[in-house]
């Protein structure tokens, strides 16, 4: 739209003829063919500046807009990764009721360190999937396993009422492998042995 606006208004000949002040251009007509292709030549740079510079804005504005978007689309995938939070369910047993009553964690050892989880408790399975938390306090649910898997214990921490063990989950990846379990949620006999 601008270069049609600069061309209809900036015409080779129509600024010849207003430069030779409505000289005839058959009377004078090499003049004004100079002054025309002068002026036409000129012209022509303006149109490639112009078109260089449309261009390079185009290309910048472009590019930019890539980048803005590849660079948000890694925070999406992460987003899209991240499991949606679990909620944290109620216990069927008692817990501690004052926390700051609770022992220090101490660290398990290596051997005797292999135990199952189990979600069985009074003789019925409570928790098909047993949770793990991000301490004795159960705030949020950090990983979790079906029942029979696996675990290494890591920390033990004796506690008033209920005891827990940090453990983590055999084979599980890094992010989602450990976590601190209720002692009845914890068993040493294999679960093939124990039923």
């Amino acid at each position: 739209m601008l270069i049609y606006l600069i061309e209809k208004t900036i015409h080779p000949k129509a600024i010849g003829g207003a430069i030779i002040s409505g000289i005839d251009e058959r009377s004078c007509g090499k003049k004004s063919n100079l002054i025309a292709k002068f002026i036409g030549s000129r012209l022509d740079r303006v149109y490639v500046i112009l078109a260089l510079s449309f261009g390079l804005f185009g290309w910048m504005v472009g590019f930019s807009a890539l980048e803005s978007a590849r660079q948000n689309v890694p925070e999406a995938t992460e987003q899209a990764l991240v499991p949606p939070e679990i909620p944290v369910p109620s216990l069927p047993f008692a817990d501690n009721p004052d926390p700051t009553q609770c022992g220090i964690p101490t660290r398990w050892g290596t051997t005797n360190n292999r135990a199952w989880l189990t979600g069985f408790y009074g003789g019925d399975l409570v928790q098909p999937i047993v949770y793990l938390y991000d301490s004795h306090l159960r705030r949020s649910v950090k990983a979790s396993a079906p029942h029979g898997s696996e675990v290494e214990i890591v920390l033990f921490q004796d506690n008033p009422t209920l005891d827990y063990y940090m453990v983590r989950i055999v084979g599980a990846p890094a992010d989602t492998d450990e976590g601190w379990v209720p002692a009845p949620f914890l068993s040493f006999i294999a679960p093939d042995a124990a039923q």
